[in-house]
């Protein structure tokens, strides 16, 4: 004998499940097993040359962030660095060479030729 399907709810009976985008970097930042999130940067070779190379990185793009948005007239270049680092500077540094071109253009067409 076939077994009976029951019905599934529907999306508006449904509990709607609350989100929490920073829920699990709380959570790994509190971790307080076997050391701590910094702490594990430097765990091992591997971990200690891939966090000098971020460091290095976050460092001299910050620096170019700052001194290329005010040669340009970017206003506030200091924000893509906070950025980077509350966010991601994967992001952040993309974003800023966006908003730089587009102010690079916006001066051309604005120039007489």
């Amino acid at each position: 004998m076939p077994r009976e399907r029951h019905p599934r709810p529907s999306a508006r009976l449904r509990p709607r499940r609350r989100r929490r985008p920073g829920r699990y970097l709380v959570l790994h930042l509190t971790y307080t097993g076997e050391g701590s999130y910094l702490a594990a940067w430097f765990a091992n070779g591997a971990s200690s040359s891939a966090a000098v190379d971020l460091l290095v990185a976050f460092a001299a793009g910050s620096l170019f962030m700052i001194t290329e948005g005010r040669r340009v007239g970017m206003r506030a270049p200091w924000l893509y660095v906070v950025g980077g680092a509350v966010v991601a500077f994967a992001f952040s540094f993309p974003l800023f060479l966006l908003v730089r071109e587009r102010v690079l253009h916006r001066a051309l067409d604005r120039s007489p030729v």
